[in-house]
């Protein structure tokens, strides 16, 4: 049986993945284009925004609750954010199942109580506690019980026109299990729809390009480069590929023939990359096991801590993990305010660092320049993985 730190990093793992997947292919090539919803707001890449949020809120979910104990105010505010938490995440997850176009709908959720359940009791107490009719008269009124703590959540439900008052005790433990059955029974989903696109991928794409590279076939390795991967390649080279093909016909110099060959080089180490990648992704399918798990009360109670203006000792200072959300929005907002708005945080982070202080003045001096802001953008990401990698 897995302790909970370590379904806890089955679910980190998943999410990477996805997100992973998400950024390296069904962003970037047309292929995936029409078997995912890739609308305006899709290109944009807000995706990010949202496995950055994932994260992020897990720690909410999944923290302690030792300081909660006899204090009134703090069991509250534990109850509710670990309810609007969970919820979030619930949001999350059907978004996430939209845009990969898994046909799983609300409707379906719905009927999973590990979904319906969790979703119901902080309807009751943090999203309607006052719930009424569709003539706006009163069904029932919630509100939180002095007898809740770290392990369990009281409540006095009060039901109209029954007049029925009903005390109502929840295991965080019981929720706690049923969120985590929840998002792996759902990113499962996301994950296994995501392995059957990259095999397709493979076998439709780059199968088909390597027999033409085997066969030198250079016209079809133009057209079909210009089909699946024209930005792949104008990103990396000013020359763009649809001037490929003259190039290859211009004989006037020996630059022409060197850049062509260049080229083709460049499409060889791609299609390579590309096969090894996608065959060690489905690879590591095994890693990332279904891992619902069933309620034991003996389970360690997560719990999180409530500290004082002053009382921080500095151990619970925020960690970095990547720079998704302002490389997303960088990516995509390319007026003069919004950049300055989002390279902001990450030039705080690196006062001491003149490289990166060096890429994002370039980026700022090359916002009409796509083939310029990509490549800089391209490398500044480069910079802060290698940063984040060194201190991990």
């Amino acid at each position: 049986m897995k302790s909970r730190s370590e379904e806890i990093e089955v679910l980190e793992n998943k999410l990477k993945v996805l997100n992973d997947i998400w950024v390296t292919y069904f962003f970037s090539y047309p292929f995936f284009h029409s078997k995912v919803k890739f609308t305006e707001e899709e290109k944009t890449n807000y995706i990010g925004v949202i496995f950055g949020y994932f994260r992020d809120s897990l720690d909410v979910v999944f923290a302690n609750s030792i300081g909660v104990e006899g204090n009134y105010a703090s069991k509250f505010a534990y109850h509710i954010a670990l309810l609007q938490s969970i919820y979030v995440q619930q949001d999350l997850t059907e978004e996430l199942l939209i845009i990969f176009k898994t046909g799983v709908d609300r409707g379906t959720l719905n009927k999973d109580l590990n979904f319906s359940e969790n979703r119901r009791i902080r309807n009751e107490l943090v999203g309607h506690p006052i719930s009424r009719n569709s003539d706006f008269s009163l069904r029932s009124s919630t509100v939180f019980g002095y007898e809740s703590n770290g392990n369990r959540i009281c409540y006095l439900k009060y039901e109209f026109p029954e007049e029925k008052n009903i005390v109502q005790k929840v295991e965080i433990e019981d929720i706690l299990v049923r969120h985590i059955n929840f998002l792996n029974t759902y990113l499962d989903i996301l994950l296994e729809k995501s392995y059957s696109m990259l095999c397709k991928f493979k076998s439709n794409v780059l199968d088909v390009l390597g027999l033409h590279l085997s066969k030198n076939d250079t016209g079809n390795i133009i057209k079909f480069s210009l089909i699946h991967f024209e930005k792949e390649f104008d990103s990396q080279n000013e020359i763009r590929l649809s001037q490929v093909e003259g190039l290859a016909n211009n004989k006037s110099h020996l630059r022409y023939d060197y850049a062509f060959k260049q080229y083709l080089q460049d499409v060889t180490d791609f299609h390579r990359d590309k096969v090894r990648d996608i065959d060690e992704i489905v690879s590591k399918k095994r890693l990332l096991p279904r891992t619902n798990v069933k309620v034991d009360r003996q389970s360690i109670i997560p719990k999180i801590v409530f500290v004082k203006g002053g009382e921080n000792d500095g151990s619970h200072i925020f960690e970095r993990t990547d720079y998704n959300y302002e490389m997303g929005k960088l990516y995509s907002k390319r007026n003069p305010m919004d950049f300055e708005h989002f390279s902001q945080s990450i030039l705080l982070e690196h006062a001491d660092d003149q490289s990166i202080i060096d890429e994002i003045e370039h980026l700022r001096n090359n916002l009409d320049s796509t083939i310029e802001y990509n490549c800089s953008w391209n490398y500044l990401s480069g910079l802060l993985e290698t940063k984040l990698c060194k201190t991990a």
